[in-house]
């Protein structure tokens, strides 16, 4: 600790160094794994739209969104 401490008041490049160590595994950890619900809800939610026209952005021939 005392360690630490010396090297947070030792300067601008000992103090980023200490910072790089401390940060370091929470920089290197994964966001998501493929393992979490919410990715795979998402795809599939995206699957029906893209299914369904929605994502083409063909439009009806009474739409009155103005795409031809």
């Amino acid at each position: 600790m005392e360690e630490e401490i010396n090297d947070y008041r030792g300067g601008y490049i000992k103090a980023s160094r200490q910072r790089i160590k401390a940060v370091r595994p929470l920089v290197d950890m994964p966001a998501y794994l493929p393992l979490y619900g919410d990715i795979w809800g998402m795809m599939l939610i995206g699957m029906g739209l893209y299914k369904l026209g929605v994502l083409q952005a063909h439009a009806h021939a009474g739409s009155t969104c103005g795409w031809h």
